[in-house]
């Protein structure tokens, strides 16, 4: 089986339907989410049109991203592939875009948000978002596209703390889980640990680390990510020893080399150190570092002032330790086809630690009772 035969299965698996529609909008994200490309730009051999949904997915912080390249005159595209320089037409539109006034855009521009002329060209030609490719900084397709949800949460984090400090003047008193930090500027984290980005003191040393996930735009939910962790560090613990005998078990039972397509297997972690090991970082239990966060946040970070320069770090749905996730945000041991996967030596085994609403989000789904696994859906 070659590379693109894989990608297809991979796909199609994950489809609802059994096999990926190039005409649904749903298949085509679900390719993007999964292989962090947009196959509608590959297809079309080139950016896309950019749209005003683009714009404010998340809480929208690429209508500030938007307007900050408008006033630093960056560099747009048309869709003839022609660098612009962009101004807005009126000041009501710039304050709209800066404040992400979602409904007073749509209120100017009615049924017309993507062809409104909300801008100007360098000749005073006017311009609509349709005019306009959806580049990288707008979730296109390029280098870094695979972070893009971490990119804008840090590109909003640094904003709003920039303006704190500016309104406080020097560093600002952030408060996390208790504890006072004195926060001058904001990082992403370099790698693929815990953390996805920090808070720095006055001299750059980072002294909050953030673990941040993606929310949904109608409201935190957990379904609006898969991963807490990976959890082949801990392949000793007795649930993932007995989460694995049943699996092997169940392979025996079947006749079956490996795991089966379009099926999962979960069971849902009881040990709460092993919970706190997986979200909050392998290092849990010792100094705050990039594998030991200060606290899980989901959706845009806020700062919430309690204080005369004082504000508690906060967002659209929070866990601090020693905390665990609980109700549809627990965590569950899964188990699903992956073709190039050999988890715990078990064939085509992925296995993730992911939330009680997405572990049971399958086609198939086999629960474990008393050592073996029982069909649940």
């Amino acid at each position: 089986m070659n590379l693109i035969d894989k990608v297809i299965l991979e796909w199609s698996y994950k489809t609802k339907k059994g096999y990926p529609d190039i005409d649904n909008e749903e298949d085509m994200r679900l390719f993007e989410s999964m292989f962090g490309i947009n196959l509608t730009e590959v297809i079309d051999k080139g950016y896309r049109v950019l749209k005003f949904s683009e714009l404010i997915k998340r809480g929208a912080p690429r209508l500030v991203k938007f307007y900050d390249m408008v006033q630093s005159k960056d560099s747009f595209y048309n869709t003839d592939g022609n660098e612009l320089k962009l101004q807005f037409a009126s000041e009501e539109y710039a304050d709209l875009f800066k404040n992400r006034d979602i409904d007073g855009i749509r209120k100017v521009a009615g049924s017309r948000v993507n062809t409104f002329p909300f801008f100007l060209d360098s000749k005073k030609n006017s311009v609509s978002l349709n005019d306009l490719l959806k580049t990288p900084d707008f979730g296109g397709k390029g280098a870094g596209s695979g972070t893009v949800v971490e990119d804008e949460n840090l590109y909003i984090l640094k904003k709003k703390l920039n303006n704190l400090i500016d309104v406080e003047g020097g560093t600002v008193d952030v408060i996390v889980n208790g504890k006072v930090y004195k926060v001058g500027s904001a990082e992403t984290q370099p790698g693929m640990p815990k953390s996805d980005f920090n808070l720095l003191d006055e001299k750059g040393n980072p002294v909050v680390f953030i673990s941040h996930k993606k929310a949904g735009g109608k409201g935190a939910s957990a379904d609006d990510f898969i991963r807490w962790s990976g959890y082949t560090a801990y392949a000793d613990h007795p649930e993932v020893v007995a989460f694995n005998n049943g699996i092997k078990k169940f392979l025996v039972d079947n006749n079956l080399e490996g795991l089966p397509n379009k099926t999962r297997f979960i069971t849902p972690i009881k040990d709460e150190e092993l919970i706190r090991l997986l979200v909050f970082g392998p290092e849990y239990g010792g100094p705050n570092s990039k594998e030991n966060v200060n606290i899980v946040i989901q959706g845009e970070v806020e700062f919430k002032k309690i204080g005369d320069n004082k504000y508690e770090l906060s967002g659209e749905h929070v866990l601090l330790p020693p905390n665990t996730p609980k109700g549809e945000y627990a965590p569950y041991l899964t188990a699903a086809y992956r073709g190039d996967r050999k988890m715990f030596g078990i064939q085509n085994n992925e296995a993730i630690a992911m939330t009680k609403a997405v572990a049971h989000r399958s086609s198939n789904v086999y629960l474990l009772k008393d050592g073996e696994f029982e069909k649940i859906k």
